[in-house]
């Protein structure tokens, strides 16, 4: 339960914080607001790949995958080929 409810909270901060990714802050002390924008076409309360890929993650995770282990893609090109 806790897991989905930091899912929850992470997505919910993506789609506030996805119209200011990469943007100053603005020094006025204004509240960021749900607008949409950002790198993105995104509408207004949608969150970007970020919580795409956490969720990806979280599921890999919970299937027992040992995210620690190094993986054929974290190898040079050599390493690869010689299999």
């Amino acid at each position: 339960m806790e897991l989905r409810m930091d899912q929850m909270n992470r997505a919910c901060g993506d789609a506030l914080d996805v119209a200011y990714e990469f943007a100053t802050l603005s020094a006025s002390g204004q509240l960021a607001q749900m607008t949409g924008g950002g790198l993105g076409k995104f509408e207004p309360g949608e969150w970007s790949d970020d919580t795409q890929m956490a969720g990806v993650i979280a599921r890999v995770s919970s299937a027992g995958a040992d995210l620690t282990a190094p993986t054929l893609w974290m190898r040079s090109p050599k390493e690869s080929s010689a299999g």
